[in-house]
């Protein structure tokens, strides 16, 4: 018997750092379309902009590719455009900032560069839509001496991994205008909260309310629950009328059940049994018992 052993090749694929060009730019997530000019195979790739110069790439522009350890692909520079991005009417500071009108498939842009090239705003006269940019990794808006105000006719969006609105004094909420009765406020206060509105929707899988105190002024309430416990040292209810009503009532009291009232009827449509160890009836007037059938003893 013959042990036959075959040797395949072993292909080694290194890491790859070299020219692309740009086939598609306009992906949503920002990601680029690339073509590898510096290698055989595999030659279209998805990678991610990584250069800080401004504007980024677009089709056809030559770009700088490198691949990391996992896979992925990035892009670190730019080696040439595909045409020139400037029109010639190009507005430039003694320092080197300047703002041109940049052409690409999708239209004209309006684009305000720094001196070190980076896009420090952005207008496009077809959608009508103005951005601005920032070269720093943080960006504060302070005016130690005055308010900052921002207004729009739409909506104002905040977007962020984390969100925090922060107040010395308070910070105030509302929806709806002044003159309006159907509004809806909401004011935080240090070491307190108003909530004012016509309707108020909460919805939660699970909710936790710890209260040292509580007072509650309701002119109508309406409570849907499936299952209600509670637990109280002490519970007081005072109301004018109070109705219940229930298909069968449980109650157990250890010790003392006491009910004092001015008048008390008691109506049973069918049976009415009462048990005790002892029963003591007492009345100052009379005492009349009706029936068809009177059983003593």
């Amino acid at each position: 018997m013959h042990n036959i052993a075959k040797i395949y090749e072993k292909r080694v694929f290194e890491k790859y750092l070299g020219p692309g060009r740009v086939i598609k730019a306009d992906s949503a997530d920002g990601m680029l379309q690339i073509k590898l000019t510096g290698r055989e195979y595999q030659t279209e790739i998805t990678a991610r902009p990584m250069v800080s110069s401004s504007p980024l790439p677009s089709t056809g522009d030559n770009v700088l590719v490198m691949e990391d350890g996992t896979g992925d692909f990035f892009v670190i520079g730019i080696l040439t455009r595909a045409a020139s991005d400037f029109s010639q009417d190009r507005l430039q500071t003694a320092n080197g900032a300047f703002a041109a009108i940049v052409r690409s498939e999708k239209g004209e842009t309006l684009n305000v560069y720094s001196e070190s090239n980076a896009l420090l705003f952005e207008y496009d006269p077809m959608s009508k839509k103005a951005r601005l940019f920032s070269e720093s990794e943080n960006v504060v808006f302070e005016a130690p001496g005055g308010d900052i105000e921002i207004a729009a006719a739409g909506s104002i969006r905040l977007k962020g991994h984390h969100v925090e609105v922060s107040g010395t004094s308070g910070i105030d909420f509302s929806a709806g205008k002044m003159v309006e009765t159907l509004k809806t406020a909401l004011t935080l206060l240090p070491g307190k909260m108003d909530v004012s509105a016509q309707e108020i929707k909460i919805s939660a899988r699970r909710a936790s309310l710890f209260l040292d105190e509580a007072r509650n002024i309701l002119k109508s309430a309406f409570y849907k629950i499936g299952t209600v416990k509670l637990l109280a040292d002490k519970m007081e209810t005072t109301a004018s009328t109070l109705v219940e009503k229930t298909k069968n009532t449980y109650r157990t009291m250890e010790n003392l059940n006491q009910v004092k009232a001015g008048r008390m009827r008691v109506l049973v449509h069918k049976a009415f049994h009462l048990k005790s160890k002892s029963s003591v009836i007492k009345a100052e007037d009379d005492v009349k018992i009706k029936g068809e059938k009177i059983h003593l003893g």
